[in-house]
């Protein structure tokens, strides 16, 4: 996602890194060197495991992530997002992580608006 910002008159886009359809951040994740892992995004929903039933979920959908469904969260998500075994630490972290990106493009989707 992007955020535009107002600076001495001018106009700014800045990027904000979406790198996974769940809400995981790929940054600092163990699975990169030792697995090999390309990211979620980058290999279009097939990271090291495989395909992703989270990612083919939201590509079908044709959402860049979770939190722009109107069913977040979901099942399927919350079964990878509480997974007592592999899933986050605090349990619900990437579901959060989904809901704040999506307000995050709301907030940025009416400042754009207001500048043009």
């Amino acid at each position: 996602t992007f955020r535009w910002t107002e600076t001495n008159g001018c106009v700014i886009r800045r990027i904000d890194m979406i790198d996974t359809r769940c809400g995981l951040h790929c940054e600092g994740c163990e699975y990169i060197e030792s697995c090999n892992c390309g990211g979620c995004i980058a290999t279009n929903g097939n990271p090291f495991h495989g395909a992703c039933p989270v990612a083919e979920c939201c590509q079908s959908k044709g959402y860049l992530h979770c939190g722009e469904c109107p069913e977040i969260p979901c099942e399927l998500l919350s079964q990878y997002s509480c997974d007592p075994e592999h899933g986050d630490n605090p349990p619900g972290a990437r579901i959060e992580q989904c809901k704040r990106w999506q307000e995050e493009r709301k907030r940025n989707d009416y400042l754009f608006s207001r500048i043009l």
